[in-house]
């Protein structure tokens, strides 16, 4: 599944847009990528906003947990 989206100065996604994947998934990776934290690009020493594209693997386990 593959997003494009932007990396706050704060180090947090925003604008988070699907580029491709499952539908059926969409709703799952939107939740888990709005939680991760990036360390933020810099310029000249500043953190600045960019933009980036963010890909989520999904893995099927199989069992009984």
């Amino acid at each position: 599944m593959r997003f494009d989206a932007v990396i706050g100065k704060d180090g947090k996604l925003h604008d988070i847009k699907l580029v491709s994947g499952d539908p059926i998934l969409v709703k799952s990776a939107m939740k888990a990528v709005s939680k991760w934290q990036y360390s933020p690009g810099l310029l000249n020493g500043q953190p600045v906003e960019m933009r980036s594209e963010v890909v989520v693997k999904f893995r099927a386990r199989y069992g009984v947990h």
